[in-house]
């Protein structure tokens, strides 16, 4: 082992022991003040401190690095630095990782049974793929952490049906498993990558367009950003964070990008619209930007209830 190698492995080690102490010191203060007001303990409280204090920093080491991930879904880790440059990033699968999900966690018993499942933690954090920055209460290690577990079992159709589309009106699903799955790895990695300054929708919506751009140019397959862009159009609009069918749009047309005010302002004008079961609410009445999410909500509708064979040529501006 070369010396560069030492330096930067015990660099390495001495960095995530005093960010360990430092997590248990906030622990013990956490302790103090649940122990003072019992109301503020809870099952789902306790099990994300103790997970992020005292597992999370050593037990993401064994998981492995998103390059070797990305290498293994035949994608080149250079891509890396596109997407999260400087990062150090793991994901979270493998035996260290199935051994997080299932061994049990001995709680005190303030609160229900004294034994609580670690994969508890994931509830608290997100039903599907997510990512965990360093440095936050979820995370104490160093390494940024890239969960794909509950995404496996996804495929295009399976997401569609998550986003209210009807099984029997799903006609066209272009997209292989493999290639869905990798567009939300890279994802997941862009998340590591990001600035705090972004609001939530512009954030889901830039990682959204990093990935699908990268996955497009190494699956050689330019359906990717049209079926990705029509998945997030086709979902009923609400103005939450992944409702970002607008910034997308605009984005890969490298057109203005309309502020996280005026988007959600205008799904929630489309989603009024949409809801509207006695036809009291007119198209007229809506914004010009909520009357445009409407007709991209019905576009990408129609994209994936035409069978491929029967789609004709559109627009340059439509995908």
């Amino acid at each position: 082992m070369s010396q560069d190698v030492k330096k930067a492995a015990k660099l390495s080690l001495k960095e995530t022991a005093k960010k360990y102490f430092k997590g248990a010191a906030r622990a013990a203060v956490v302790v103090v003040k649940a122990a003072a007001f019992p109301l503020w303990w809870n099952k789902k409280a306790v099990t994300l401190l103790l997970c992020s204090t005292f597992l999370t920093p050593f037990v993401s080491y064994l998981y492995p690095t998103a390059e070797e991930k990305l290498q293994q879904e035949g994608i080149r880790p250079e891509v890396l630095q596109e997407l999260a440059p400087g990062k150090r990033i793991r994901v979270e699968e493998g035996m260290a990782a199935a051994l997080m999900k299932r061994t049990p966690l001995p709680l005190l018993p303030f609160d229900g049974p004294p034994i609580v499942p670690i994969n508890l933690l994931l509830a608290c954090i997100s039903p599907n793929a997510y990512a965990m920055r360093t440095g936050g209460i979820r995370n104490l290690s160093g390494n940024n952490i890239v969960n794909m577990q509950t995404s496996r079992s996804f495929d295009l159709k399976d997401w569609l049906l998550y986003d209210n589309l009807q099984p029997g009106e799903i006609k066209n699903t272009p997209l292989s498993k493999k290639e869905m799955d990798t567009f939300v790895l890279l994802h997941e990695i862009r998340h590591c990558g990001q600035s705090d300054t972004l609001s939530d929708m512009e954030q889901e919506g830039d990682a959204d367009f990093c990935a699908v751009t990268v996955a497009a140019r190494e699956f050689k397959n330019p359906e990717i950003i049209k079926c990705v862009f029509n998945w997030r159009a086709a979902s009923v609009p609400s103005g939450e964070a992944h409702d970002v069918a607008l910034y997308l749009e605009a984005r890969l047309h490298g057109q203005p990008i309309p502020s996280t005010e005026q988007m959600k302002k205008a799904c929630k004008e489309a989603q009024s619209f949409i809801d509207d079961e006695e036809n009291r609410v007119k198209v007229s009445s809506l914004s010009g930007l909520a009357q445009h999410r409407l007709a991209l909500w019905k576009q990408a509708r129609d994209y994936f209830q035409t069978p491929a064979s029967q789609k004709k040529p559109v627009g340059p501006r439509v995908f």
